[in-house]
């Protein structure tokens, strides 16, 4: 297998996603590149184009001098500044999420974003929510899994 992909797989292993079921359709949908190509650039069946190496490495903010050299750090952290940035709204997004779960199951969406608007929740964490419900459901419980060590890491930290 090729070595860049090999550190790709790293970083996706690092960010929870490697092996989740869907991942080679969410590399298609940020990527442009299909399903069966991701595939097989994974599986080792095919030598990966350039732009395929950058373009994952965008969509996923892995740092590409890893992939390329090697060098640490294997996440970009400028790519995922915004969410170093927003710790403390997914921090009261997760608390929201416990609270919102029972409405976010019903068809009227609208009184879900209300509900959370009236507990005093941010227009980010809204927004955050919004997003979260148009991901596969797979990707739901991964994102609330990471949402709740955010919110667990802050709070054993706060003590």
């Amino acid at each position: 297998m090729d070595v860049k992909i090999e550190r790709i797989i790293d970083g996706f292993k690092l960010l929870r996603v490697w092996g989740v079921r869907g991942l080679n359709t969410q590399v298609e949908l940020k990527t442009g590149f299909s399903a069966s190509y991701v595939g097989q650039v994974f599986k080792g069946n095919k030598t990966p184009a350039d732009k395929f190496i950058i373009s994952v490495c965008d969509a996923f903010g892995i740092n590409k001098r890893w992939v390329e050299f090697g060098e640490e750090p294997i996440l970009n952290i400028e790519g995922n500044r915004r969410l170093l940035q927003r710790e403390a709204d997914f921090a009261e997004f997760g608390k929201a999420i416990k609270e919102t779960l029972l409405i976010s199951r019903s068809e009227h969406l609208e009184d879900c974003y209300s509900f959370l608007k009236a507990l005093g929740i941010t227009e980010v964490c809204i927004e955050g929510f919004k997003e979260l419900q148009k991901m596969p459901e797979f990707m739901q419980y991964r994102a609330v899994a990471t949402l709740k060590e955010l919110n667990a890491g802050k709070e054993s930290d706060s003590e």
